[in-house]
């Protein structure tokens, strides 16, 4: 009889621990990045939520352009700013960048001094939270 009640305990133990263990897991893929190139980086790996910790000033052509596998992901510049040049061309000189995208969240970015805050083509499902372009001159 003890062995079937321990057995039992054991049991209800790994079921509940297991949940916390799941749980704990979805955080596992927070990365961090400070440049333009760095959170391209991080959201083409298997990071489901990067958050930007720097200033990013004067970048010259689009800063995060398409990375491949940002879909399904959260994009946080946690209030820092992301400055372009004003140098890139027309078509070029983009903050963001999506094309093909989906289910992504851009939140509180400042973006300024690109010819698009963020350009979208063909990016479906995607939200913004926060983020807006300053218009500097």
């Amino acid at each position: 009889m003890r062995i079937c009640v321990l057995v039992w305990f054991v049991l209800v133990a790994l079921v509940l621990f297991s949940g916390c263990a799941l749980d704990s897991y979805a955080y596992i893929g927070d990365c961090n990045c400070s440049t333009c190139d760095e959170c391209e980086l991080e959201l083409n790996t298997a990071c489901t939520y990067v958050n930007l910790t720097a200033d990013i000033v004067n970048y010259t052509e689009t800063c995060i352009d398409n990375p491949t596998n940002f879909t399904g992901k959260t994009f946080d510049c946690q209030g820092f700013t992301i400055d372009g040049d004003k140098t890139g061309g027309i078509w070029n000189d983009n903050g963001i960048w999506l094309s093909g995208k989906s289910g992504n969240t851009i939140k509180n970015c400042v973006i300024q001094n690109f010819n698009f805050g963020i350009g979208l083509d063909d990016a479906d499902n995607n939200y913004f939270y926060k983020t807006f372009k300053s218009l500097i001159p």
